[in-house]
């Protein structure tokens, strides 16, 4: 067999007939006890109504796993698609930080782009190193938090607490991780590849951008007269 053959190849008179073949031997186990129908196959769609659902088919397909307590910090209405695909990656530690690219043999120095003297790993970029953690700590005293910095994994832990809901400070607190994640995420991969460097200022100044034009594209910034959504909206620019 090459790979090509159809499902009728492989039945003779309403019965399983493989070719000797090793490389078969494993799905030859799988199906043999599934019973060949003399009936003509044909395709349905057994669904209430009978209407074509891609969410049914999703759900068919796909391998459902458990449901992480992160989840609402990542992927809800209001949030910038590109910062949380970002965010989602560095919560998974899915990022090639240098820590693994020197692991795996592809790179000789695992040193800190942002010239802190650290190593690149996920915890040091979000964020143990001076360059980065003053940039989450810009966006945390906007958001009127004043504390230190914990490690990543605490950090997380600590906005699915405090970030929760659909109040304007809970979104603003998930908006302000995912493009603070972002922008840093963005700012080392155009040291590493493009040798261009910003000071951390300006990009301090590209996540109040991002914040700003949230903010007033979701309507947050008006139709709200108390005095604390009033300082946020201040603290980000937006009034």
């Amino acid at each position: 067999m090459n790979g090509t053959e159809k499902l009728k190849e492989v039945i003779v008179n309403g019965q399983w007939n493989w070719p000797p073949n090793r490389q078969l031997i494993e799905i030859q186990q799988r199906v043999q006890d599934i019973p060949v129908s003399l009936q003509p196959d044909c395709i349905g769609w057994h669904k209430r109504g009978g209407a074509f659902s891609t969410k049914q088919v999703w759900q068919l397909i796909r391998r459902a796993s458990v449901i992480v307590p992160w989840w609402k910090l990542v992927w809800f209405s209001k949030r910038i698609p590109k910062h949380y695909f970002c965010l989602w990656l560095t919560i998974l530690h899915a990022h090639k930080t240098k820590d693994k690219l020197l692991n795996w043999g592809l790179i000789s120095s695992a040193r800190c782009v942002f010239h802190c003297g650290g190593s690149e790993s996920m915890d040091h970029l979000f964020f143990e190193c001076p360059y980065t953690r003053d940039m989450w700590r810009d966006a945390l005293r906007r958001c009127n938090f004043h504390r230190n910095i914990l490690p990543w994994e605490e950090e997380v832990q600590w906005l699915e607490a405090y970030a929760k809901g659909d109040n304007f400070l809970a979104i603003l607190m998930r908006l302000a991780v995912g493009a603070t994640v972002y922008h840093i995420w963005l700012e080392r991969n155009n040291r590493c590849f493009r040798n261009l460097f910003l000071p951390g200022d300006e990009i301090s100044k590209r996540i109040r951008e991002d914040m700003g034009r949230k903010i007033k594209s979701t309507g947050y910034a008006y139709g709200n007269d108390n005095d604390r959504h009033h300082s946020l909206c201040i603290n980000w620019g937006v009034l």
